[in-house]
């Protein structure tokens, strides 16, 4: 019997008082390959926004791997084009362009296993954007951190300036069996899930069920963003995938 197909819904919103335009962080997606991501770009980069859209970007269109996450990196250093500074921006805004920007990245791909009705994906992660293995309403993994704790105002990122070194990346593997949900979240949402497992629940119970509509899954998720207390005042992503039971033959 075939795998299910993947179901998926994202979100974001930015921290209050901001329009969504100045919202940092990014999502990206290609369902047809099985490939998603999140980022969430560093305040004090210059144009951080857009390079973790970038990365998302790049991620879905080709994955890295272990062994290739430097040439990665290195070809998405090459494609990238940071926006110019304006008249406009504060006299500050050159300083920090020539510092570069820098970004979080979590990113899973799925894809059948060579057998049976199981998914298999695997993650890679680089700073505090989470990805959250869901099992009967309940977190079964979670990576790369894995306590609201663990969370502080010092990630590693991602930089954009080939003259700033790139912290190693974290990878993990799993399988993903009918019925589980996968979550995709920045800082904020990742650190307020793994605090509050009602909240996890919440997600399952109110998102997974309307994901095969596009609309009211996506305003499900903005719904459940605006209701989720976060730990802080930030920009707040969450991206929601989910492997749907299989229906027996008749």
């Amino acid at each position: 019997m075939p795998p299910s197909p993947l179901l998926w819904s994202a979100a974001s919103r930015p921290k209050s008082g901001h329009r969504a335009d100045e919202n940092e962080d990014a999502v990206g997606a290609n369902p047809p390959a099985g490939r998603f991501a999140a980022a969430d770009g560093a305040s004090e980069g210059w144009a951080s926004g857009a390079w973790a859209k970038h990365l998302v970007g790049r991620y879905a269109r080709t994955p890295p791997e272990p062994a290739t996450f430097t040439g990665w990196l290195a070809d998405a250093r090459c494609t990238w084009t940071e926006p110019p500074v304006t008249a406009d921006q504060p006299w500050y805004a050159q300083a920090k362009q020539a510092e570069g920007a820098f970004a979080t990245l979590v990113g899973v791909e799925v894809r059948p296993a060579k057998s049976g009705t199981e998914l298999r994906w695997k993650a890679v992660a680089v700073g505090d954007s989470c990805l959250l293995h869901v099992r009967g309403g309940a977190v079964v993994e979670s990576f790369p951190l894995t306590r609201p704790e663990q969370f502080d105002i010092t990630p590693a990122l991602i930089p954009s300036s080939t003259s700033r070194p790139a912290p190693d990346p974290d990878w993990l593997a799993g399988t993903l069996a009918a019925g589980d949900t996968l979550l995709l979240a920045t800082d904020a949402v990742a650190a307020a899930l793994l605090a509050a497992p009602d909240a996890v629940a919440a997600v399952v119970r109110r998102i997974v069920p309307v994901l095969a509509d596009t609309f009211t899954s996506r305003l499900a998720v903005v719904d459940f963003l605006t209701t989720l207390r976060l730990p802080r005042d930030d920009d707040a992503t969450l991206l929601v995938l989910h492997a749907p039971p299989v229906e027996a033959p008749r």
